[in-house]
């Protein structure tokens, strides 16, 4: 069997590699943009009966406590799974969200919180329970209580942003990213020219708004840095850890006829498949 020459073969992969790269689609460097804020309002945060009814509960997913968790359940109790990307639309009977089926409150938090991936066959009761328990702990877990400005008279665990999505959307093309790329700041942010701390300041974004990473072209960054796109455009650079996710997944409570605080609401993330 004769063999190419290792000209020819060369010559072969680098015309491959160039029809490779004629082909990729490239993504155009971040342009200026508004940090758009994102509001959160925690006045419910300081209610007594809140308060006493998250200690209670957390007591009670501490001792497994199904009963007390199924006991603070709204009858109208509903699990729906909402797209981590912020511009889509995340409530009952919206367009891309699902809502867990059940009976009763009870089999709808169940039948909700787990168990993706899991054969239906090989999902037990107790796989179900203690997914429910740990999942509910874990937003029980979080002290940064807030109203979702989509569920009236709700108190939220993790409190949730209120933003306006156009702003959002114009962000996400403007920085040419990913919407899941997208992040609020939770203190001042200063960013540099270059990931190096003797860099000259690039720009600097208050606490409260919203701002796009920047990860393509920026695989081979130090440990330590994070780089952003630049208001003005362009990227910089940080290593201060003051970037939450613009959308969580949230535990939300609201006051029943008798006063009391009941689970309303719990919203699952999920990425696109």
């Amino acid at each position: 069997m004769r063999r190419a020459p290792l000209a020819l073969l060369s010559g072969g992969l680098s015309a491959f590699a160039g029809l490779w790269a004629a082909t990729e689609p490239a993504r155009a460097e971040p342009r200026a943009y508004t940090p758009a804020p994102a509001v959160f309002t925690r006045e419910a945060g300081s209610d007594a009966g809140l308060r006493a009814t998250i200690a209670r509960l957390r007591t009670a997913v501490a001792a497994h406590d199904m009963a007390t968790l199924d006991g603070a359940l709204a009858p109208d109790f509903a699990v729906i799974a909402c797209s981590t990307n912020p511009t889509a639309a995340c409530a009952p009977g919206a367009k891309g969200v699902s809502v867990a089926k059940g009976k009763n409150a009870a089999e709808r938090l169940r039948a909700g919180l787990c168990c993706a991936g899991t054969p239906k066959k090989q999902i037990t009761e107790a796989m179900r329970v203690e997914t429910a328990l740990g999942l509910v702990g874990a937003a029980l877990a979080d002290d940064n209580i807030g109203a979702s400005p989509a569920l009236s008279g709700s108190a939220c665990l993790p409190a949730p942003a209120a933003y306006d999505p156009k702003a959002v959307a114009a962000i996400v093309r403007a920085a040419d990213v990913d919407p899941q790329n997208l992040r609020v700041t939770t203190a001042d942010l200063v960013l540099l020219q270059k990931p190096d701390d003797a860099a000259p300041e690039a720009a600097r974004v208050p606490a409260g708004r919203i701002v796009a990473l920047a990860t393509l072209g920026q695989e081979g960054l130090a440990a330590g840095w994070t780089a952003a796109a630049l208001p003005q455009g362009g990227v910089g650079f940080t290593r201060q850890l003051v970037f939450d996710d613009l959308v969580q997944p949230t535990l939300c409570f609201v006051k029943g006829s008798d006063s009391a605080w009941k689970i309303k609401l719990i919203i699952e993330r999920k990425d696109a498949e």
